[in-house]
Order: C-alpha cells, then sequence, then structure tokens
C-alpha cells in the first residue's frame, strides 16, 4: 500500500512516498515547476502515477489562526484538478510549519542554504505524509 505525499509550492513541489506496508514516508524528489501550470499538472501526474499509490495526500497551508489563507486556496485548487487527472482522491493534511521543521533538520545535518533549497519539499512532503500515516494508525 504505497501512499504518495506532497508539499505543494509556487516554484517547487516536494514529493514523498510511503513504504510498501504505510509505515514510513520517504523524502523522493523535488518537482521544479515550469510555470505552466497545465503542463506542470501532466507531469506531476505521471510522477505520481509512477509510484502506482492506493492514495496520495497533500500538505495545505492553513494559517496558524487555523485559517484558510489565499494560498490554501491556490493549493486546494490545483489539487482538484490533479485529483481529476490522476483518478484518485487527494486528502489534506495540514502542513503548519513543516518547511521550517525540515529547515532545521538540514540545518543540524550541516546542510548550506544552497543545498537545502534542493530537497526541502521533499523532507516537507515527507512530514506531511508521516504525519497523516501516524494518525491514520491512532
Amino acid at each position: 500500500m504505497k501512499v504518495v505525499g506532497l508539499d505543494i509550492g509556487n516554484k517547487r513541489i516536494g514529493i514523498a512516498v510511503s513504504d510498501s506496508a504505510g509505515r514510513v514516508a520517504v523524502p523522493s524528489r523535488t518537482f521544479v515547476r515550469v510555470g505552466d501550470l497545465d503542463r506542470d499538472i501532466s507531469r506531476l501526474a505521471e510522477v505520481i502515477l509512477e509510484y502506482e499509490p492506493v492514495a496520495v495526500i497533500a500538505g495545505v497551508p492553513v494559517s496558524l489562526s487555523g485559517e484558510i489563507g489565499p494560498q490554501a486556496v491556490v493549493v486546494l485548487s490545483e489539487l482538484k484538478i490533479l485529483s481529476e487527472r490522476i483518478g484518485l482522491e487527494i486528502r489534506t493534511q495540514d502542513e503548519r510549519l513543516t518547511t521550517r521543521a525540515a529547515t532545521a533538520a538540514l540545518r543540524v545535518a550541516g546542510k548550506t542554504s544552497k543545498q537545502q533549497r534542493s530537497i526541502v519539499d521533499a523532507i516537507s512532503a515527507a512530514i506531511i505524509l508521516q504525519d497523516w500515516l501516524d494518525s491514520e494508525r491512532d
């Protein structure tokens, strides 16, 4: 039962995947947007379907007060289009502070800012996915 996790950003999209048992999330790759929504969604759909997931979990940037702000509206709109392309419902997960947690972990690991840029989104996606996997076991 593989599950894919996504951290949707304006420039990059982090992708993580679970192990086949659905217990552990692992950062997979960072997908760089080309700036054309249709092309980005099509390419992302291809990448997701390569994993043959049973579910897709995407982080939604809810504000610290719990409100759905402008960026969350954009993400939810893109997820609706992506869901139609891959033929799977995309479940959402609160992603508050995941990028900050991923950046802190990379800093502790000794990664420079330049090194962090290419992997922080995939690590954020893994945090989002792991949070969801853990909540499903409770």
